[in-house]
């Protein structure tokens, strides 16, 4: 059973948040990253990959159910159940699930989240954050739950309901970041004051702000988590430096007008997020493909087919895009293909945003309500 902590939930709240979630807005103030820092800035500046110790791991295994029964708990409080005990509702309660489905997730993705916080407070010598029976325990739970909530209602970005993939970047932006910092992120708050620290116009600005697309956004705060914005600032470097057609042409031995007529501004962005380590290597690979893995002799000897047969069913754009999207192997993606296993859809990064964005996606209401 877990009680009430003495002091009021309500009031405590904004010492609660700021245990998990100070440090959250350093790119927009600075002066952040010199005070004390919350669980998720701890988290985010800690390796958590490794072995670990054997009551750590004795811990991890019973942290979903303890999870589970607080938010259990918490949920039949907001609704005043029993019934004999409040009278439509607990004051103390922050919030309550609509449906079981919305609390089963959300209790998934907290404990994802507490299970990165307890491997990184292992790392440091720390106790356990969530312990069975601890209130102060309790209400870190459902303040995370209402982190994970608030970052879904005000972005379009994440189904939750739908994707498992959206509640594991989510369960990762609120374990290093916070819901703050999220809504910030995607908001275009944090890119309009990286804009005016680096003295950009009014126009660079709109110009990045459509580079960066809120499914880019998303992207690098899922697989950056401890410096979204340096993994920003190294894709502009390399669409502005690395991947011009003078610089791409020099490091292929093609003319610039090879270059400027085989990679559009859609590929090479794909180039420099995907490959940000090296997207000059990734182009040498997609040439050599282009060059000698898939001319039309190796293509039929692979298919079985005759060279002329190649030539028609692969056109240049057909192979470019194979290259480029199977690289590690473009002769199976090419059978594939042919099959119709797979299919090459041309699609920009405003389409893929209006899908992002558009009907359906979930909201506040298909979470909780306020109590």
């Amino acid at each position: 059973m877990y009680e009430f902590s003495s002091e009021a939930p309500i009031q405590m709240r904004e010492q609660r948040y700021s245990r998990l979630f100070d440090g959250e807005l350093m790119y927009i103030n600075p002066s952040q990253a010199q005070v004390d820092l919350g669980m998720s800035a701890l988290a985010r500046t800690t390796n958590r990959a490794g072995a670990r110790p054997p009551e750590l791991s004795e811990h991890l295994d019973t942290l979903p159910l303890i999870i589970d029964n607080i938010l259990e708990r918490h949920d039949l409080d907001a609704f005043g159940w029993p019934p004999y005990e409040l009278d439509g509702g607990s004051a103390n309660a922050l919030f309550g699930f609509v449906s079981p489905e919305g609390q089963e997730i959300v209790t998934g993705i907290v404990a994802d989240i507490f299970r990165q916080w307890e491997i990184t407070r292992s790392r440091h010598g720390l106790q356990p954050l969530a312990t069975e029976g601890d209130s102060d325990a309790r209400w870190l739970v459902v303040e995370t739950a209402a982190a994970v909530m608030y970052c879904a209602a005000n972005s379009s970005n994440f189904n939750l309901i739908k994707n498992r993939s959206d509640r594991e970047s989510i369960a990762k932006i609120i374990t290093c970041w916070g819901p703050k910092f999220a809504e910030k992120w995607f908001d275009g708050t944090i890119l309009s004051n990286w804009a005016a620290q680096n003295n950009m116009t009014e126009e660079e600005l709109e110009h990045w702000r459509a580079t960066f697309s809120p499914s880019t956004l998303k992207h690098l705060a899922d697989t950056n988590t401890s410096d979204p914005l340096g993994a920003l600032e190294k894709i502009k470097h390399h669409l502005e430096v690395t991947l011009t057609d003078q610089n791409i042409a020099k490091h292929l031995g093609w003319s610039r007008t090879q270059v400027s007529e085989t990679f559009s501004a859609s590929e090479r962005m794909k180039f420099a997020v995907h490959n940000r380590a090296n997207p000059i290597g990734a182009l040498k690979q997609v040439k050599d493909h282009l060059e000698m893995t898939l001319t039309d002799e190796s293509l039929a000897q692979y298919l079985g087919w005759e060279e002329a047969k190649v030539r028609q069913v692969f056109t240049a754009y057909t192979r470019k895009c194979l290259a480029i999207s199977y690289r590690n192997d473009p002769l199976s993606a090419c059978k594939a293909w042919a099959s119709g296993k797979i299919k090459i859809t041309a699609t920009n990064d405003s389409t893929r945003d209006n899908k992002l964005s558009g009907n359906g996606y979930t909201k506040l209401d298909d979470y909780m309500v306020a109590v």
